[in-house]
């Protein structure tokens, strides 16, 4: 099983509208692959965060717990920039903020998409 690469899986599907259809085509069958690659189903990706899961109990088993906060995509971003040695004092202390916020469930998406197109902007 590999992991799902968010950002990867964002990109591919902003491809699906390409006008070349072998271009969209290809790149349907790449987030296939790396969905089944994850051993995730659609229902996994697009279930809403406060749903059920169907047929289960509805005892606090019936959810998988959250996941603390570095352990989640965005945790695991923050991580590897606050890794690097060339980032700025400003933007070490506002990623610092934003680590504290992920683990609050105070974060908001738009610093979540921020952190996302930075991590990609510096191949962390």
């Amino acid at each position: 099983m590999t992991e799902l690469n968010r950002a990867h899986l964002i990109e591919l599907l902003g491809r699906l509208g390409e006008g070349d259809d072998n271009a969209a085509l290809a790149a349907a069958r790449e987030v296939s692959r790396t969905v089944k690659d994850a051993q995730l189903s659609w229902d996994d990706l697009l279930r809403p965060e406060d749903a059920t899961v169907p047929g289960a109990a509805s005892s606090p088993q019936a959810r998988p717990a959250k996941e603390p906060a570095a352990q989640t995509s965005d945790g695991r971003l923050i991580e590897r920039l606050l890794a690097r040695t060339d980032l700025s004092d400003t933007l070490r202390a506002d990623l610092g903020d934003f680590k504290r916020q992920l683990a609050d469930g105070k974060l908001h998406k738009d610093d979540a998409e921020y952190i996302r197109a930075l991590a990609k902007r510096l191949g962390a």
